[in-house]
């Protein structure tokens, strides 16, 4: 697995003109956290409006901060700063959306 440095170097080093990432990077409205003991996890939930919106549309999307994808989150969020503080845009994808 590569660190996030070793990403960030390797993604500075290929010249992008915009980053794409994978990964959630944002968490839900009026959220603070990632992880279980945010103390708006109960009133704002663990879903985007987007990830509403995809299911709505027939498209399976995992919610942003169910268990298994808090790491996966803040992991993208963390990154997609640092390449934006470096001057890179950076969007997210979900490639799996895709392939339906």
């Amino acid at each position: 697995m590569n660190t996030d440095e070793e990403i960030v170097q390797r993604t500075i080093e290929a010249k992008p003109d915009i980053v794409s990432i994978d990964s959630p990077l944002c968490r839900p409205a009026g959220r603070i956290a990632a992880t279980d003991d945010d103390p708006g996890r109960e009133e704002f939930g663990i879903m985007r409006e987007c990830e509403r919106e995809l299911k709505r549309r027939g498209i399976n999307a995992y919610p942003c901060l169910i268990g298994s994808m808090q790491n996966l989150t803040a992991r993208g969020m963390r990154l997609a700063a640092t390449l934006r503080g470096l001057g890179h845009p950076v969007i997210e994808s979900y490639p799996g959306a895709a392939r339906t």
